[in-house]
């Protein structure tokens, strides 16, 4: 339980940094971070916004660049397409979620964006090949 409220009050120091860059002298300066940067800022607003919204174009929208280039740009920083960036961060808050509370599957499907149970369910199977009881019970 320590470790959830710690992520939480560290996620949220970073949320509050980032909410700070809104003149668009921080927005254009941001367009010339590196792509390290790039990546470390949509993560932070993948963290920040993954309940609400967990398409790549949202994001790329929120930096001004194309989804396209998003996703080229972390893929040649990570291996791996913004798509999979998003749905590794949702995964690993649902894993949180299932070894650090007493919520029942459904109030943390509901609780990480997902309208409805069985989609978050198919989810986490794909995405760690057990379902998600399964992996509490372990």
């Amino acid at each position: 339980m320590y470790a959830l409220v710690a992520h939480h009050c560290i996620e949220e120091l970073l949320i509050e940094g980032f909410e700070q860059l809104e003149s668009p002298t921080q927005i254009e300066h941001m367009r010339k971070l590196s792509d390290l940067g790039v990546v470390n800022t949509f993560t932070v607003l993948v963290n920040k916004h993954y309940r609400k919204n967990t398409t790549v174009a949202y994001y790329a929208n929120l930096m001004n660049m194309t989804y396209q280039k998003l996703s080229e740009i972390c893929f040649n920083v990570l291996g791996k397409s913004a798509k999979d960036v998003i749905s590794d961060i949702v995964i690993k808050e649902a894993i949180r979620y299932i070894r650090n509370t007493n919520l029942s599957i459904s109030q943390i499907s509901y609780e990480l964006g997902f309208t409805d149970e069985s989609n978050f369910r198919r989810f986490f199977k794909k995405h760690t090949g057990k379902t998600a009881l399964t992996f509490r019970q372990r």
